[in-house]
């Protein structure tokens, strides 16, 4: 038996069937590597972005906020583009501060969000830059 074949029979099944004639299993595991990493670095900073806003709307600080300002960033998702949306959060007590949201915004539903527009927000208090928009839903 060949030394390769015996390295097969020691796999586990799962990756044994992985292994085909021509390309090596390290080859393979390399590239399976590969497409994950590019994976993390494609989707991962939108990931963490949604947990931290998803956070922010179970457990923040709720607020009235202006839209101070309104651009694309060049991003699409299913050809809806992504706004970058500049606010003035205005809590209940204290003073104001500018903080910045990114969303993916249909152009319907950009009529709503015009710059001079309140909008209802969460903030972590502990991290006043992450804010979240309630009201209207985008």
């Amino acid at each position: 038996m060949a030394a390769e074949d015996q390295d097969q029979d020691q796999l586990d099944p799962d990756l044994a069937a992985l292994a085909q004639p021509g390309m090596s299993l390290k080859l393979k595991l390399v590239i399976g590597l590969a497409i994950v990493g590019l994976l993390a670095i494609v989707a991962g900073p939108k990931l963490v972005r949604e947990l931290r806003e998803d956070a922010v709307l179970a457990k923040g600080t709720s607020a009235s906020a202006v839209i101070v300002e309104l651009s694309e960033t060049g991003n699409l998702y299913n050809e809806t583009p992504e706004l970058r949306i500049v606010l003035e959060v205005q809590p209940a007590s204290g003073e104001p501060w500018r903080a910045e949201v990114r969303e993916f915004v249909a152009a319907h539903a950009t009529a709503k969000i015009q710059p001079g527009t309140v909008v209802q927000v969460k903030y972590d208090p502990e991290h006043p830059s992450r804010v979240a928009i309630v009201e209207p839903k985008l």
